[in-house]
């Protein structure tokens, strides 16, 4: 056992108070047990993330700085960024919905324990001094050994795959979804009863003809995406 004396904040101090028989039972509690959630967490993830987007989620930690009272939020809000500012999905061939679409599926401890890990890689007292970013990512990858007569991708990792294709379909259909109700709401506000009534009222330039004709380009436009929607493969199931 090795001993440490860490600085608590006063909430963090009268929640373990709260909790625990003394201070120090419940901060000896309180770190071991993260300790081991976190293993737990990231073995749960194992498979989630492809090689690039994990080297991807290490590489905006670089200069980020852990803060307690945000943790589970740098994630997302880190990773957005060197997508939009760096580049990060092109340098690391990333998609980016799909990533994106990942990591909104995280539970907020989930995506600490990937800030923890990431920072592990940079900051960490027992770090490669080479800073090996393949041997990092190793913890958060599907391990295959290829045998003769096995297939090279296993029936989990075939989930893996459909499951991160799932969301990623899930995401894309509610961008279509919301497409398609901005174009039905401009159709009645602008193409329907109450708009044409208000325009004769008001004796506006706009006729009929323009206002009919907005209306089927705007019912063209719908079609359009309907049949790239028709026109998509279908979901991926999991195999048994």
């Amino acid at each position: 056992m090795k001993k440490t004396t860490p600085r608590i904040s006063t909430k963090t101090a009268d929640f373990l108070t709260e909790n625990f028989k003394t201070l120090n039972a419940g901060t000896e509690y309180t770190v071991e047990a993260f300790r081991v959630l976190c293993d737990r967490t990231l073995h749960g993830l194992r498979g989630k993330f492809t090689d690039g987007e994990l080297k991807l989620i290490i590489d905006v930690f670089n200069s980020t700085a852990l803060t307690a009272d945000i943790s589970g939020r740098h994630l997302t809000m880190q990773c957005m960024d060197g997508m939009e500012l760096d580049g990060l999905d092109e340098k690391w061939a990333v998609d980016r919905q799909t990533f994106t679409c990942k990591l909104q599926t995280l539970t907020l401890f989930e995506a600490a324990c990937l800030e923890i890990w990431a920072n592990g890689f940079w900051y960490g007292g027992n770090i490669n001094k080479d800073l090996d970013i393949e041997k990092h990512i190793e913890t958060l990858t599907q391990m295959r050994k290829k045998i003769k007569g096995v297939p090279e991708m296993t029936i989990k990792e075939l989930n893996v795959l459909n499951e991160c294709e799932l969301v990623a379909r899930k995401c894309e259909y509610a961008a279509t979804q919301g497409k398609l109700d901005t174009l039905y709401r401009r159709i009645e506000r602008e193409c329907g009863p109450v708009a044409r009534e208000w325009n004769n009222m008001a004796k506006a330039n706009t006729d009929e003809e323009e206002i009919d004709a907005l209306q089927s380009s705007l019912y063209a436009e719908i079609d359009k995406i309907e049949d790239e929607i028709n026109a998509r493969p279908p979901t991926p199931f999991h195999a048994d």
